[in-house]
């Protein structure tokens, strides 16, 4: 399979592949990647569309483990040192072809990631499974998607570049419409496919340095989880975010991208 790629090109020694979260695109990193080179990073800087996402192919299969396999493909045509910087699902996708390749990578930071213990996901009446399948398909063009998205709370955090590259990177022609490139019913079944990669049982395996990024006001994790998750991954490190909830990336770009840099020269001077 031949994903969906953007890159950022640069001379320096590292190379960063960005992960996105279920439902969105690999343009919603562009405010991130302005952020980073802001704060020195001068490496390339690679973004890919997971399947089923913005342009990548429409594949039916949903487990987490397949969009591990995505990770490994994109990781797979770059050479030197790689870092990977992963959002929620992006995230466990990162952590999950690391259990199988750690040799791909010299660390992660992993961003709100989605690690679920084995237990019984709630499946249709999970209410992440049933506001996707809701969600509205169809648009006249980009501005009016733009101003759909723009007055719903969930994005009012959101830096508005990140807003307006969702939309580029995430809606399609069809005919005289435009429409999600995420099909609302192969976000739902992603969401709904949760936990499915094994990576909870597997956490002590992690054999990558491991920075977990996570946001200050978030309520992704019920309290406490988010230690057990660090202390499970010998050797990681806790990091919060400010004035950030679930979207990190997307909220608190600069932020975040400091984060990043400091956790790269970390990873390139162990």
């Amino acid at each position: 399979m031949r994903l969906s790629t953007i890159e950022w090109e640069g001379s320096g020694r590292t190379t960063l592949l960005l992960a996105h979260a279920t439902g969105f695109n690999k343009l919603v990193w562009r405010p991130m990647v302005d952020a980073l080179r802001r704060e020195g990073f001068g490496g390339r800087i690679v973004a890919f569309d997971f399947r089923s996402h913005g342009t990548s192919p429409k594949l039916g299969d949903h487990a987490w483990s397949h969009f591990a396999d995505d990770v490994t493909e994109a990781l797979s045509a770059i050479e030197g040192p790689v870092v990977g910087v992963g959002h929620s699902m992006g995230g466990t996708a990162l952590l999950r072809s690391a259990l199988d390749n750690p040799q791909c990578v010299i660390g992660q930071v992993l961003v709100e990631p989605i690690i679920l213990p084995p237990v019984l996901f709630e499946g249709d009446d999970h209410p992440l499974v049933r506001g996707a399948a809701r969600r509205r398909r169809e648009f006249g063009g980009p501005g009016e998607a733009l101003v759909n998205f723009a007055g719903k709370t969930v994005f009012a955090k959101w830096d508005p570049d990140a807003l307006a590259a969702y939309i580029e990177g995430g809606l399609v022609s069809e005919g005289e419409r435009w429409v999600l490139a995420c099909e609302p019913a192969d976000e739902a079944a992603t969401f709904r496919a949760s936990g499915s990669d094994g990576v909870f049982d597997r956490l002590a395996e992690v054999a990558v340095p491991v920075w977990l990024v996570v946001g200050a006001d978030s309520d992704t994790y019920p309290p406490g989880y988010v230690e057990v998750l660090r202390d499970r991954m010998a050797g990681s490190q806790l990091v919060t975010v400010l004035e950030a909830g679930h979207f990190v990336p997307m909220e608190q770009p600069a932020a975040l991208a400091r984060v990043i840099v400091e956790a790269t020269d970390r990873f390139l001077s162990d």
